[in-house]
């Protein structure tokens, strides 16, 4: 637990469909190997036994361009 005022790291785990790679890395190359990417992020909790869902509704949402210049080298 963490108390009033204190500060400490939490692990969380990351959800990826690999179902998926195949497909995005075709639109990455397609696309000039620039891809946008969208995170979405909201708690799920635990408090007495109980699952708490916070945020999903309304969730924290980060987006960033990923470029790379892989077949530059080919």
């Amino acid at each position: 637990s963490i108390a009033p005022g204190e500060v400490d790291d939490i692990p969380f785990d990351i959800v990826i469909d690999n179902s998926k790679i195949p497909i995005a890395w075709y639109n990455h190359v397609k696309n000039h190997e620039e891809t946008k990417v969208t995170v979405e992020v909201w708690l799920e909790v635990n408090v007495g036994g109980k699952t708490v869902e916070l945020f999903k509704n309304n969730p924290l949402t980060i987006e960033t361009t990923i470029k790379t210049s892989l077949f530059k080298y080919v």
